[in-house]
């Protein structure tokens, strides 16, 4: 077991009760039965584990199941308050990426049991007993303290992204529960208050730890005196310094502000490789000679995979017929849509395609939030698949952090159907042949 791992999950405080939600929407945070039994007769019957084969059914099955169990507390949250498109889609990309990264990580472990001291493989029976300690450090142990964690992020950053909407009309005050439970480390930092913009709250917004349930609230500037800023950085630093038995720094991961960067998880989690906390979507570090980045780009399959199949499928309970929307923020239109055309945009390629498939699911919202960019005649008319189009209209928006164009097809009636979202590095603007001034 990587020695960074297990140092970061030796900690009582991994081991407490999730805080932040209501009593009623807790819940034993456990895997479906049989999956990682499946899992095992899978590495055994292949006589070990590539990470490129992530997005094979019983690694898949796997990945998913994980990301059902810490991504909860975002959607119970999110039915009882509004949280953005935006911000929900990086929260699960980040929680299905965690995902795939720990059974990465459990997968190569179990793969290094395969065989016994005298080099032969084991048998099946043997090896099922001998990684039963796996199955119980990775789908309890670190899943209970994931999944705990995920809690408390998740609401740390849906509240970050409510209080920035205001800018530095409010400070932000850092609060701790006020209890006999509150770790020293933490204690120092109860009242510390500075503006949004300040830095302290870009390592040390909460939760700083397993099971911090410290908070931040809004107050009036005139209600409070404002923090020195340094004074508060040096007591941050101090309450995310954890010395363990290697030497290591073990609360150091937690120095990131969930709702800034749209992480559930630190990006310096042992389960990511070096590099990855500072890598955005699809401009990831890859080496072809380190098994860790194809892990990533086959979790990078599985994201899209899966995002494509929650499109469909929510499409398919709610679009028994035709969708018709407002498109357009500065040339409003009225657009139309059916699960054909859901199913036809998430087919077609794009540079991002789990941005792609996020902004079809809440396409509403990018619908109503486009800049009308013009539109062009059909130049194909005899074309079959170009019956009853007269003309093509193209609209812009941004979605996690990239730019797409979605394009629209204009039927003879003015009906108007979606035909593709399309990445703008390789959308040609000489399209337009009549653009909106």
């Amino acid at each position: 077991m990587h020695k960074a791992l297990q140092a970061l999950y030796e900690s009582d405080f991994a081991a407490r009760p999730a805080v932040g939600l209501k009593d009623e929407d807790k819940f034993k945070p456990e895997l479906k039965k049989g999956l990682f039994q499946r899992l095992t007769e899978w590495i055994h019957r292949n006589k070990g584990f590539n990470p490129e084969h992530l997005d094979d059914p019983e690694p898949y099955e796997m990945i998913k199941d994980t990301y059902r169990v810490i991504s909860k507390p975002l959607h119970d949250i999110a039915v009882r308050q509004e949280v953005s498109p935006e911000l929900t889609s990086a929260l699960e990309q980040n929680a299905f990426m965690f995902s795939g990264f720990k059974i990465f990580h459990e997968s190569n472990e179990m793969a290094s049991m395969l065989k016994g001291d005298d080099g032969g493989f084991k048998s099946y029976d043997r090896f099922e007993q001998d990684v039963l300690a796996i199955d119980e450090s990775y789908n309890h142990n670190y899943l209970r303290a994931e999944y705990n964690f995920a809690a408390n992020s998740t609401l740390s950053a849906v509240r970050w992204q409510n209080y920035v909407k205001d800018d530095d009309r409010y400070n932000l005050q850092y609060r701790t529960a006020l209890d006999e439970r509150v770790r020293k480390e933490h204690q120092m930092l109860e009242g510390i208050t500075l503006p949004p913009s300040d830095k302290f709250w870009d390592k040390y917004y909460p939760p700083n730890g397993w099971n911090c349930r410290c908070t931040v609230v809004q107050v009036l500037k005139d209600k409070y005196p404002t923090s020195n800023s340094d004074q508060a950085c040096a007591s941050g630093e101090r309450a995310t310094t954890q010395i363990g038995k290697d030497g290591s720094n073990k609360a150091a991961i937690f120095r990131f502000n969930p709702g800034k960067s749209m992480k559930v998880f630190p990006p310096k989690h042992p389960y990511f490789p070096k590099g990855c906390g500072n890598c955005s979507y699809k401009r990831l570090i890859f080496d072809n000679e380190k098994a860790i980045c194809k892990a990533c780009r086959s979790t990078d399959a599985a994201i899209v995979k899966w995002s494509r199949d929650v499109v469909r499928e929510h499409y398919e309970k709610v679009a028994k017929n035709d969708i018709t929307l407002e498109i357009g923020n500065t040339h409003l239109d009225k657009l139309t849509f059916s699960v054909k055309d859901i199913k036809n945009i998430t087919g077609k390629p794009h540079d991002y395609p789990y941005a792609r498939n996020m902004a079809t699911y809440y396409l509403k919202h990018i619908a109503q939030k486009s800049d009308y960019l013009g539109y062009s005649d059909d130049i194909k008319p005899d074309n079959p698949k170009h019956t009853g189009i007269v003309a093509w209209r193209y609209y812009s928006f941004d979605f996690l952090g990239s730019k797409s164009i979605l394009i629209v097809k204009e039927y003879e009636d003015g009906t108007l159907r979606p035909h593709h979202i399309q990445d703008s590095n390789h959308f040609k603007k000489d399209k337009i042949k009549y653009p909106f001034k």
